[in-house]
């Protein structure tokens, strides 16, 4: 996770965006989606949980280029 740029952190990985092929359609749809949902924590498997605002979090970890 280190090298593709997600160790310890929220968001897609290098190497996810680099088998995408419209990755601004894909951030759309995933942005309509986390803000459809309620939530308040997430717990991945490869980092600490975020206890509190997570989906502010998960929402700028998309947002980026």
């Amino acid at each position: 996770m280190r090298l593709n740029g997600r160790l310890g952190a929220l968001g897609p990985t290098k190497i996810f965006k680099s088998f995408v092929d419209d990755l601004p359609t894909v951030q759309r749809e995933v942005l309509a989606l986390i803000d459809a949902w309620d939530f308040e924590r997430v717990h991945v498997s490869h980092g600490e949980p975020v206890e509190r605002d997570a989906k502010a979090l998960l929402r700028a970890a998309w947002q980026k280029p």
